[in-house]
């Protein structure tokens, strides 16, 4: 988005050109629509708003790009970084605020599996550390069902042998 941002005299000149609302009347009113949208106004605060809407998420995604991002970096940027980031963001209305936080807690509660939290809580470095108390209780339930699981599993071969 910051390249289109930064591109944008260059789009308009595009959209401008004579013969850009050409072709099939489908074609003819789809170019149109960004005719419309490269030339409004308010084009650039738009631009603006969706590039800081998104650098929370862009953040995440160049922090998690590779296999060596520990699970509890993930668990703390989506209830620490991004919830913080869309809470302060003065662009947002309260209602886009309410939006996003809550498909950001959506997200978390997608992601935020098993795994991640009990890595989350056993992370000697942060000491379930700002976890949420639901996310608590489900990470340590998974912990302890784990280790019964495995006290039956060698009970069981025990008894075999």
């Amino acid at each position: 988005m910051r390249h289109l941002r930064e591109s944008e005299s260059i789009l308009h000149r595009i959209v401008t050109a004579r013969d850009f609302v050409v072709g099939t009347k489908k074609q003819k009113q789809h170019h149109q629509k960004l005719v419309d949208t490269i030339c409004a106004d308010n084009f650039i605060a738009y631009l603006d708003k969706c590039i800081e809407i998104m650098e929370p998420i862009d953040t995440g995604i160049t922090s998690f790009q590779n296999d060596h991002a520990p699970l509890c970096s993930v668990y703390e940027h989506f209830t620490l970084f991004m919830k913080e980031s869309y809470e302060n963001m003065s662009c947002l209305s309260i209602e886009e605020r309410s939006y996003i936080l809550n498909l950001v807690k959506k997200r978390l509660e997608f992601m935020c599996g098993d795994a991640t939290g009990v890595d989350y809580l056993l992370d000697p470095v942060l000491l379930r550390k700002d976890m949420l108390n639901k996310h608590k209780i489900r990470a340590e339930d998974a912990l302890f069902h784990s280790i019964l699981q495995e006290f039956v599993i060698n009970e069981k071969n025990q008894q075999i042998t």
